[in-house]
């Protein structure tokens, strides 16, 4: 039984002890990354309004280049310069 005791108690402190630490750590942090592309505005943004332009840059298509990708629905009017 003394086992079982102190079984719990050094689980309860591991418990209390990783939620006091986490009152220590900062309420906020951000990720940037940035990448400096030799192409034109429009050119960037056409390969990016379209998804079925996505295999054409996408690290995940080079990754895995028999991933089968299956599109629906009518194709984006903002690639064709329309509004939605």
């Amino acid at each position: 039984m003394k086992f079982v005791q102190w079984t719990l108690a050094v689980i309860g402190s591991i418990a209390l002890l990783a939620v006091a630490a986490g009152f220590f750590l900062p309420s906020a942090f951000s990720v940037e990354r940035s990448i400096e592309i030799n192409a034109t505005p429009r050119k960037v943004y056409d390969l990016i309004v379209e998804p079925k332009r996505w295999k054409d840059w996408s690290v995940w298509t080079r990754r895995d280049p028999d991933m089968q990708i299956t599109y629906s629905g009518p194709p984006s009017t903002w690639a064709r310069g329309g509004r939605g």
